[in-house]
């Protein structure tokens, strides 16, 4: 997938897709099935926190496999298709690891599949969840 979008193509099977191509309200709190959890807020194009949904997304994660000193966040944008293109970072005191995700809403906001990816490669290892 390049970072435009172009090669992107919804794995999701047609009865999945919403119907109404309208932007969801992800914000809030999601479980995501790798038993970990996920929190989305919304930002102004000034980067400041916003109380209803805009374009611009920031998620904070926290999976099972992670310790404690380590902070997972997906910062990215939100299509009016309901995609979610961004990037992800993991990070310790130590160390920081990161590389892009996309991220697919459906069943009207109550899910998401999508894939992520190390460093520049492209986003291949799946990911996904629900509320």
């Amino acid at each position: 997938m390049d970072k435009n979008n172009t090669n992107y193509v919804s794995y999701l099977h047609p009865y999945q897709r919403n119907f109404v191509r309208q932007q969801l309200d992800i914000g809030g709190l999601w479980l995501t099935d790798d038993g970990g959890r996920l929190q989305f807020t919304f930002y102004d194009d000034s980067g400041d926190f916003s109380p209803t949904p805009t374009n611009n997304v920031q998620g904070y994660y926290r999976s099972p496999s992670m310790s404690q000193d380590e902070i997972g966040k997906i910062a990215g944008k939100l299509s009016a298709g309901n995609l979610l293109i961004g990037t992800w970072t993991r990070s310790t005191p130590q160390s920081q690891s990161s590389g892009r995700i996309y991220l697919e809403f459906y069943d009207n906001g109550k899910k998401f599949m999508g894939k992520w990816g190390n460093g520049s490669e492209d986003p291949q290892h799946p990911y996904s969840g629900h509320r």
